[in-house]
Order: structure tokens, then C-alpha cells, then sequence
């Protein structure tokens, strides 16, 4: 997460700049919304969620046509042009995501694909 929109970033804002913007997120519950709940909570800074969406890309159409803005992974920004990035200085925006395997089978051909898939985008902490 960490782009508004999309695009090449083109000027630099603070959590509390983006107070009185109406906002498109997920749902309370989904973890990126907790995310960034927890990082305007931590800096003092309310802010109005306007549209919930369930899943990033439609978060990120809407996001394209206006009503709104949105903390968007890299990914959805790349996929979807048309949108403008703002590069959000003064927070950096991370969560955990945990993945078990069983200590008593090997693991399948598809499980080691995907492990291979995490190892290749997610940064380790």
C-alpha cells in the first residue's frame, strides 16, 4: 500500500494534509483498511471514508473516475492507468501476513511455486 492513485509520483503530502479528503477503502475488518486506520489514528488525523469496496481494483477504478481517494498497493497502481500519485512522506504503511505449512508432508508442487511467488514479492522484515 502507500500510492494515492497511480501514475508517477509528482508531489509529496503528510497524513494530515489528506484530512479532508473523502476516502475509498475496504471494509473495517480487512486488513489493509485496519493498516491505515491505525496510521491517521497514530497521527492524530480523522479522515472520512466515502466508499467501501471490496476488492482493489474496483477500489482503484473509482479512484480513476473521482469520487474519491485511496492507499493503493503497487501493483494496482500499475494496472491501472489514469490515476495520479502522491507520495504520503511522513507514514510508511506495512502489515503481517503469516503462511504455515505442514512440518509432516512434503510440500506439493504448486505450494513450492508459491512460496517461491512470496519469496520474489514479499519484503521480509
Amino acid at each position: 500500500m502507500g500510492p494515492l492513485g497511480g501514475g508517477h509520483a509528482s508531489s509529496k503530502v503528510a497524513l494530515a494534509d489528506l484530512a479532508g479528503e473523502p476516502f475509498v477503502d475496504f471494509p473495517p475488518g480487512y486488513a489493509n483498511r485496519e493498516v491505515v486506520d491505525r496510521a491517521f489514528a497514530a497521527a492524530g488525523v480523522v479522515r472520512r471514508v466515502a466508499l467501501e469496496v471490496p476488492d482493489i481494483d474496483m477500489g482503484a477504478a473509482l479512484v480513476r473516475h473521482g469520487p474519491g481517494i485511496a492507499f493503493l498497493p503497487a501493483f494496482a497502481v500499475a494496472r491501472t492507468p489514469g490515476l495520479h500519485v502522491l507520495d504520503v512522506h511522513d507514514t510508511t504503511l506495512r502489515w503481517s501476513t503469516h503462511l504455515g505449512t505442514s512440518s509432516t508432508r512434503r510440500p506439493s508442487s504448486a505450494l513450492r511455486a508459491t512460496l517461491e511467488l512470496v519469496d520474489l514479492h514479499v519484503i521480509a522484515l
